[in-house]
């Protein structure tokens, strides 16, 4: 007797089910891909001013890596993760596991596709862009804390003899800056860092659900690893490229070294932009673009290919509770 292939988008996450999903998917991205991060952050913020006695300076990505790994230490291409994996915690969560109600809002009023086929309408790009770049933006705003934090971490070098730092992990970081900033200080950057996510986010999540689209309407690919990875590419290259500008900026705000006259080197957004392409030249924007494509091409498979294959899992096994063999 023929087995009669049942249509697993007939079976919905719930809200909490969503949300897991992309909570699981985002910290595991995060842990993956991390020492590419720290790269791309000490890549952005050389150049802001003068080396230190006994700072490296780095050549690209690798050269980064391995010279961070030997001199400052292994656990130094891991700094800040705690506060990474609680900054993806939140801003994963919500980017990702809030996306598809946003979409369904914007294309039929509810938070849920309708259950009759004939009712499914086709989701136009700006729907796409709008709630990608919304849920990115609200996103940031509860997230920016635990970014900074990162930031923070992730740029702080090893210290010569003599010196020191006045933090040395997330709890300690997040303590220095309400003792010297105040509350205040957990949003420091958030004018720069919502836009860059807005603008990041919608790169990616846009690239990856119309190439997933694209796929299965011209290749009749089907939910599974390969339509997964082939999106998440798409995601990757379009999130660095455009994003690059914005995360470089938004990494000198948080990084924002004292000057010579004991005020922070950049006044805002605006004046890194200014000074960035007056002392180092308008392609120093996409500095660190090479470390960035990779790590957001990197995270980008693990957190698309992990979010989705759980969801693609959790509707097998409700299949499945109905008696369908899949």
């Amino acid at each position: 007797m023929a087995v009669t292939p049942v249509d697993l988008a007939l079976y919905r996450l719930s809200s909490p089910e969503n949300l897991g999903c992309s909570l699981a998917a985002s910290c595991v991205a995060e842990a993956a891909t991390y020492p590419f991060e720290v790269a791309k952050v000490r890549l952005q913020i050389q150049g802001s001013r003068e080396l230190l006695p006994g700072e490296l300076r780095f050549k690209g990505m690798f050269d980064a890596m391995y010279k961070v790994g030997r001199y400052e230490g292994a656990p130094a291409l891991m700094a800040g993760l705690p506060s990474g994996l609680l900054r993806h915690s939140i801003a994963g969560t919500m980017r990702l596991g809030l996306y598809e109600p946003t979409v369904n809002y914007l294309n039929y009023g509810t938070t849920t596709k309708p259950s009759d086929p004939d009712e499914i309408k086709e989701v136009q790009l700006w729907q796409r862009m709008l709630a990608s770049s919304s849920t990115g933006a609200v996103a940031m705003v509860f997230a920016n804390p635990a970014d900074l934090v990162k930031t923070k971490l992730q740029s702080s070098i090893k210290p010569a003899p003599g010196q020191h730092i006045p933090f040395t992990g997330t709890v300690s970081c997040f303590k220095h800056i309400v003792s010297t900033e105040g509350w205040v200080g957990l949003f420091h950057g958030l004018k720069i860092a919502v836009p860059r996510m807005a603008w990041q986010n919608m790169a990616e999540v846009t690239a990856y659900d119309l190439t997933k689209d694209l796929l299965r309407k011209h290749y009749d690919m089907q939910d599974g690893l390969p339509l997964f990875f082939l999106g998440s590419l798409s995601a990757g290259f379009f999130g660095a490229y455009l994003g690059n500008p914005l995360d470089v900026i938004k990494t000198r705000i948080y990084q924002n070294p004292m000057g010579p006259d004991g005020k922070p080197l950049f006044k805002g957004p605006m004046d890194v932009f200014t000074q960035l392409v007056r002392k180092e030249g308008f392609f120093a924007l996409w500095k660190g673009v090479v470390p960035l494509w990779i790590h957001v091409s990197a995270f980008s498979v693990a957190v698309f290919v992990t979010y989705d294959m759980l969801r693609l899992e959790v509707r097998k096994m409700k299949a499945r509770r109905d008696g369908h063999k899949v």
